[in-house]
């Protein structure tokens, strides 16, 4: 049986963006990359190829690069080659959810792409999904959710978080998100496909957010030490939900220049702890 198309989630290609005037139009953001080759002489010559990225969030302004500026003008092009006023030319591309999301304003504990690819990879949460996220945050993982779910209701309690997220998720272009400044503790959702849960004590909320998941539904918790770790595992078993998977994620890039090719020096270790459970009843 085909699946119904998903219903609109992001701002279309030019979407209104400045007060009420129709005449002014927020473009889609763009990425600037500038690529430069230089020899150097270290006993042998060797050409080195140095990349800069430009992330460019408001197309309706003139943007400063270490070059000079481009003009404003340019970025009414979908895509191509750019140059900036002193002469320079720079490769211009329309930006991606994964441009723009490395660009949001993160808050401490943000939820990292690592983490939550595994999360989607793990629940095999669609377009068809509904799901409940607890303690936003900077509302990275409501975002990344929704990129992919019919609609992600996300719950915080700390005021001086919230209008954070409102401009992550205006900036992300976002339709499919609701932010509730409230104690996930009140939720009225009902027959929710999944439920993540990053707080400290995410057991202290289980009594209330197990109910309301549909029977199969998954729920995630994400912790970063290993009591935290513990004691969660034992309050999802005493709530009656069956853990499946307990695990880290760790990612490390390598820079690979022919014979030169190695690990990199800087990793991206551990960020956390995913808990899975599932309803089964």
């Amino acid at each position: 049986m085909r699946r119904k198309p998903n219903p609109v989630r992001h701002a279309p290609a030019e979407r209104a963006f400045v007060g009420s005037n129709p005449t002014l139009r927020f473009l889609m953001a763009k990425i600037l990359i500038q690529k430069e080759q230089r020899q150097d002489v270290d006993g042998r010559q060797r050409t080195i190829v140095d990349e800069k990225w430009y992330f460019v969030a408001d197309t309706t302004k003139d943007f400063m690069t270490a070059h000079g500026v481009v003009k404003k003008e340019e970025f009414y092009k979908p895509h191509g080659v750019v140059k900036t006023n002193t002469g320079k030319e720079l490769v211009m591309l329309p930006a991606t959810f994964a441009d723009e999301f490395r660009h949001i304003k993160k808050l401490p504990q943000t939820v990292m792409p690592k983490d939550f690819g595994m999360i989607i990879a793990l629940t095999g949460v669609g377009n068809d999904s509904i799901v409940v996220d607890a303690g936003a945050g900077s509302g990275a993982l409501a975002a990344a959710l929704a990129r992919v779910c019919k609609h992600v209701t996300t719950y915080e309690l700390r005021e001086d978080f919230i209008e954070n997220i409102k401009d992550n998720f205006k900036m992300l272009g976002l339709l499919n998100v609701t932010l509730k400044h409230a104690d996930v503790k009140t939720i009225t959702e009902k027959n929710v496909d999944l439920i993540t849960l990053d707080m400290p004590e995410p057991g202290s909320v289980l009594e209330a957010v197990v109910p309301a998941l549909k029977i199969g539904g998954h729920l995630v918790c994400y912790v970063p030490t290993v009591p935290q770790m513990m004691s969660c595992v034992e309050g999802l078993k005493k709530s009656g939900l069956m853990v499946t998977r307990s695990l880290e994620l760790i990612c490390r890039d390598w820079i690979v220049q022919g014979q030169r090719t190695r690990p990199d020096n800087d990793m991206l270790g551990h960020t956390a702890f995913l808990i899975f459970a599932r309803k089964i009843q």
